[in-house]
């Protein structure tokens, strides 16, 4: 992450002891309370022994009170944490499951969910990690009759295309586009600036298959992205790969969500991959329901912690 991509919505760095954070208020949302944000968790080293356990608990609980109540005082009607800043970065934090996070998953080492709510920050969003270990099933539900095919997508003016990792900058610019206007609707979410996205996704050029990227674009020269499906190779078990990233423009036909998953995941399963991480889908949204659907079982959960004032 780079500093100057939060600079505008950076506040003030708080700190208590050995504990850090950094305080953001990213400006008013369009319905709801003012937000402000407790991220970028930070702490020294933490004793072994119980009765230092159960004191250095009581320190971090009392310093997100703290944290929180300086976001009050700043102008925050609302709190939220953990978010390094925005939802383009790190935020969330393990409920369960927590050992064995791939590199894309958030952590924040030393703080539990049990330092929010005590702090008087409850749970207000999950989101899960589940595993599909039968990859062949993908492959099963491209013929099922409700999920849509190649053919029916030429025919209402869509073509699907894989990445073009040559053309990494214009296809960069592409997806940006295609972002901003595909999440504008997520919750909390923030626009973001072309060369900060950017910044945040060049460092994946190395680690993709463009096999494993699909775009869903209308089908015309230089026709607008309807549709992504974004999945990298697990860089800690050789056998995965893990779907960051799927999303669908508002003017893409019904279906399409569906049918990139399915075809990703058999793609996988032809490339010799055979199990799939699905990463951090908000439990509530519209993909939530696919990895169930090809036996999918959660193994991780995570969450987001708030409060009004």
């Amino acid at each position: 992450m780079s500093a100057s991509t939060l600079i505008s919505k950076q506040v003030a760095n708080f700190s208590q002891g050995a504990l850090k954070a950094v305080l953001y208020l990213p400006g008013a949302t369009a319905q709801g309370p003012t937000p402000g944000y407790i991220g970028c968790l930070e702490s020294g080293a933490q004793s072994q022994s119980q009765f230092d356990a159960e004191s250095a608990a009581r320190q971090r609980i009392a310093f997100l009170q703290a944290a929180k109540q300086r976001l009050f005082a700043l102008g925050a009607q609302q709190v939220i944490g953990p978010i390094d800043g925005d939802t383009w970065h790190r935020y969330r934090l393990p409920l369960a499951g927590a050992t064995g996070l791939t590199f894309l998953e958030p952590s924040y080492p030393t703080f539990t969910s049990g330092d929010f709510i005590a702090a008087g920050m409850p749970v207000i969003a999950t989101y899960s990690t589940s595993v599909v270990t039968d990859l062949r099933l993908a492959l099963e539900k491209l013929t099922e009759a409700e999920t849509l095919d190649q053919s029916h997508l030429l025919r209402v003016g869509v073509k699907i295309r894989c990445i073009r990792l040559r053309d990494f900058e214009s296809e960069l610019e592409r997806l940006y586009q295609f972002s901003i206007e595909a999440f504008k609707h997520n919750f909390l979410y923030t626009d973001i600036d072309p060369a900060a996205f950017k910044m945040l996704y060049r460092p994946l050029v190395g680690l993709l298959r463009e096999e494993l990227v699909l775009l869903a674009q209308e089908d015309r020269a230089d026709g607008k992205l309807l549709g992504v499906v974004l999945v990298v190779p697990d860089q800690a078990d050789r056998s995965a790969v893990i779907v960051k990233t799927l999303a669908r423009h508002s003017a893409a036909p019904r279906g399409l969500g569906r049918y990139m998953f399915y075809e990703v995941l058999a793609r996988a399963h032809q490339l010799g991959y055979s199990k799939a991480l699905c990463a951090l889908y908000k439990d509530n949204n519209f993909s939530a329901f696919l990895p169930e659907q090809i036996d999918g079982k959660v193994i991780r959960k995570f969450a987001l912690f708030g409060c009004d004032q």
